[in-house]
């Protein structure tokens, strides 16, 4: 029989380039469903046949348009802006030489607007030390209800979690209550324009090359090969010394030999030139000093680990399976937790906390909440409640994988590398199936310049990625994929080869 369901997949996929996992398949039958009682279609056939027919076209817009809404809102990110006005702009600013100059920078994938619009308003508190320079603001989405908002400016406090009153009253008029217009003088540094990121064959019309490039939580919905294609047609499009800015949970797709790139604060930003060094730079001096090296020179940060014994030798301890016997006998947790989920891998962290905070009463859940409030407060770069969170664990489970997993993120915060990899080292000793930590090992040791460990780390991950847990994996992993996974590692693994 036919999966009219899978044709409906397909038709996205083939569309879109985005990848659809079982939370995204969910929401598409959700969605279709509630297309199908507006057409008053009674069944899947039916409104399949009439979706990709010659009479659906204004369907299909409608469709895409419900599945491709994005959630964003204003400054998201706080790290990528101070990087944005400390670093990005006195670089290119330095470049310009104090010449008269056209800047131009591009927000990919930006939904309604908040993020083009902070661009604008991050120019223009700089004003003074931009006025020599022609900015220029173009903003691009697939989804043309979106780019209406966008154009129209016009937002509600739901877009403004985390941003001062005072921000609000500087940039905004109240129109009606909860809702505030942009001012237009800001309105207008921006240009809207519909694109394609996966079809187009121009980035975008009448530009020649960018200075930055803005695609935060864009990729990480695309298919691997869809992924590669747009990477390569951004940087065919930056300038040389350009800076590239993406989502948390998309810095693994940035060719090294291509970015340079920069940690600041929690976020990192990738400069276009041909170095492979990654600097770590404090809000409080920005320098290109490779003595500031995530991990220093000279540390072996994984001399514990033997990577010449092969990872089905490693022992699963008996208790730790004892624990997932228990925990599979559960029923599934309030849906509350997923929306909290989904909070934390949008990186949208306040309203993930505070639906975590409210779930505690769910007492058989409470080793699943508190491993998603540690790694929601790591996000938040809240190390003296993520240190509690994990005493809190150690208590209901001193010997879980996941608890160890969370000491090893938490020691990386603090700078504390080789006892994160120690961490991590335990992590595969307790569960020779955990894909998390070997991932983690590898982007260390490449970091390092260990190319060999960073080698053998990203086969034992490639290994054990499939045997993983897929909600665990996405967890760990900033919702990624396995599929996208598998190429991080495959392409990481061909370009150690090649040095």
């Amino acid at each position: 029989m036919r999966d009219y369901f899978q044709d409906i997949i397909r038709f996205l996929e083939d569309k879109t380039g985005f990848f659809f996992d079982e939370m995204g398949k969910s929401k598409v039958s959700t969605i279709v469903k509630d297309r199908m009682r507006s057409l008053s279609q009674a069944t899947l056939q039916g409104y399949v046949e009439y979706l990709i027919s010659a009479n659906g076209l204004d369907e299909q817009k409608i469709f895409l348009q419900s599945i491709l809404i994005g959630e964003t809102f204003f400054s998201r990110n706080i790290d990528h802006w101070l990087a944005f006005k400390d670093i990005i702009l006195p670089e290119i600013l330095k470049s310009t030489q104090g010449q008269k100059q056209k800047i131009t920078i591009w927000s990919a994938g930006c939904s309604t607007g908040e993020e083009a619009y902070t661009i604008a308003i991050s120019i223009l508190e700089m004003q003074k030390s931009i006025e020599h320079c022609n900015v220029e603001i173009i903003a691009t989405d697939i989804n043309q209800r979106s780019l209406e908002k966008a154009r129209h400016g016009v937002y509600n406090k739901n877009s403004f979690r985390g941003v001062a009153d005072h921000w609000i009253q500087r940039y905004f008029i109240e129109k009606e209550k909860g809702y505030y217009s942009i001012h237009d003088p800001i309105r207008k540094m921006v240009q809207f324009e519909r694109l394609n990121l996966i079809s187009a064959d121009s980035f975008p019309g009448g530009y020649e090359y960018f200075d930055v490039v803005f695609c935060r939580n864009v990729l990480m919905y695309f298919k691997p090969i869809f992924i590669e294609k747009v990477i390569e047609k951004i940087t065919d499009r930056l300038k040389v010394g350009g800076f590239f800015l993406l989502g948390h949970a998309e810095s693994s797709f940035v060719p090294r030999n291509q970015y340079k790139p920069i940690c600041y604060g929690k976020a990192f930003i990738f400069q276009k030139q041909e170095i492979e060094e990654v600097t770590q730079v404090s809000r409080e001096s920005y320098t290109n000093d490779t003595d500031d090296l995530i991990v220093k020179k000279g540390t072996d940060i994984t001399d514990e680990l033997d990577y010449k014994k092969p990872i089905s030798q490693i022992s699963v301890d008996q208790a730790v399976e004892t624990h997932r016997a228990k925990t599979q006998n559960l029923s599934a947790p309030p849906y509350e937790y997923q929306s909290a989920i989904n909070f934390y891998l949008a990186e949208d962290y306040e309203p993930a906390l505070k639906i975590i905070n409210q779930l505690f009463s769910y007492e058989a859940f409470t080793f699943d909440y508190l491993i998603l409030k540690a790694l929601v407060l790591i996000g938040m770069s809240n190390l003296t409640d993520a240190e509690q969170c994990h005493v809190d664990l150690l208590k209901l489970d001193d010997i879980s994988p996941e608890v160890q997993m969370i000491k090893g993120l938490i020691l990386e915060l603090k700078g504390d590398t080789l006892s994160a990899v120690k961490a991590y080292i335990a992590c595969t000793f307790l569960d020779k199936q955990f894909f998390a930590p070997w991932f983690r090992m590898a982007h260390l040791c490449q970091s390092k310049g260990q190319f060999e460990k960073a080698y053998r780390c990203f086969t034992n991950a490639l290994n054990v990625l499939f045997a993983d847990n897929k909600e665990r994996i996405k967890l760990f992993c900033g919702g990624l994929s396995q599929s996208v996974l598998e190429d991080i590692c495959k392409r990481r693994c061909n370009s150690i080869k090649t040095k």
